[in-house]
């Protein structure tokens, strides 16, 4: 599995388009809990380990640069 997620910054009259044209679909709740040592040497390097809602990821960078930041890995068995 691939996540792809783009943040941007949508001016006032794209909000109102989209508010005038949205409809609710669902309210969902997740649970995380971010995994790291204690010196922050995962997340430090852009490795960020979580267990949402029971399943484990792990979000590796693929590019330092930050412009495709982030490369998804879902995983099942975690041992640090």
């Amino acid at each position: 599995m691939i996540e792809i997620e783009k943040k941007l910054n949508p001016s006032n009259e794209s909000i109102e388009l989209i508010k005038n044209d949205a409809v609710f679909v669902a309210h969902k709740v997740m649970n995380d809990i971010l995994y790291d040592y204690e010196d922050f040497s995962l997340i430090k390097n852009d490795i960020w380990l979580r267990k949402r809602n029971g399943k484990f990821d792990l979000k590796v960078s693929k590019d330092k640069d930050r412009k495709n930041r982030f490369l998804d890995i879902p995983i099942a068995i975690v041992s640090l």
